[in-house]
């Protein structure tokens, strides 16, 4: 869309940005249980598999030129350009892994630490636009990939079976 030629590019975002990893490699210490760690590697599975038949069926190229920074963000920011090609837009999987990671979170953190990480994982979300990774569309269509996970594969699944009482 045009008018997102006028969506700034923040230097700074590139820190929620590239914390997506950071929040991949702490989802162990949230001690998920059997069901609710079978649930997450399941919506983890299914959101790359979409993803990719998504990147398969309509490749889409970033439509604005990516913009250059200074400093140590700049660093970052042409190793992300160069790891992370401009294509295969739509949903965005740093979306979608930040509601699935976002989740898996909020089901195990309490006190002030809940609200903290649903903040940073709006971060992480906003993030993909102010770093100029992605269009709009690809932010709603991660969004809804997520959700869409989130709420197709629920937690404890298995559990509720196993409260079903056999008929006699």
């Amino acid at each position: 869309m045009a008018w997102e030629g006028g969506i700034p590019f923040v230097p700074w975002m590139l820190v929620p940005y590239l914390s997506l990893g950071v929040l991949a490699a702490c989802v162990p210490l949230l001690r998920l249980a059997d069901d609710e760690l079978a649930a997450f590697t399941r919506r983890m599975a299914a959101a790359t598999i979409v993803a990719g038949v998504c990147y398969v069926l309509w490749p889409l190229e970033l439509a604005a030129v990516r913009p250059s920074a200074e400093g140590v963000l700049g660093q970052l920011y042409e190793m992300v350009k160069d790891t992370a090609p401009a294509t295969n837009l739509c949903p965005s999987l740093h979306v979608t892994y930040a509601v699935i990671f976002g989740a898996a979170y909020r089901r195990r953190l309490r006190g002030c630490l809940r609200p903290a990480t649903d903040a940073w994982c709006v971060l992480v979300v906003v993030s993909v636009v102010f770093v100029h990774q992605h269009h709009v569309v690809d932010v709603a269509g991660g969004l809804v990939l997520g959700v869409a996970c989130v709420i197709l594969i629920p937690f404890r699944g298995r559990r509720l079976m196993l409260r079903m009482r056999p008929v006699r």
